[in-house]
């Protein structure tokens, strides 16, 4: 038994991607469709503030660098080509 669980928006296109998840399927095959709507989620955009704060606190979880430089890296990174 498969289960395909999906969301789509409704659209010029809806009759397509239905046909599309159903093409999976034998033909002649008995499947069960239940179409729901969703519920519209407001969207969350951060202030840039916020989005700062975000920045700056995943940067402070990331180990420490090995390189102070990119001179240093791409130096490194050369020699590394060279072994």
């Amino acid at each position: 038994m498969s289960t395909i669980n999906t969301t789509i928006s409704v659209g010029d296109d809806s009759v397509s991607v239905i046909a599309g998840l159903l093409s999976r399927f034998a033909k002649g095959q008995r499947v069960r469709v239940a179409l729901s709507d969703e519920p519209n989620a407001p969207v969350q955009v951060p202030t840039l503030a916020e989005f700062t704060e975000r920045i700056d606190a995943a940067r402070q979880k990331l180990p420490p660098s090995l390189w102070t430089t990119a001179d240093e890296a791409l130096r490194d990174l050369r020699e590394g080509e060279r072994d």
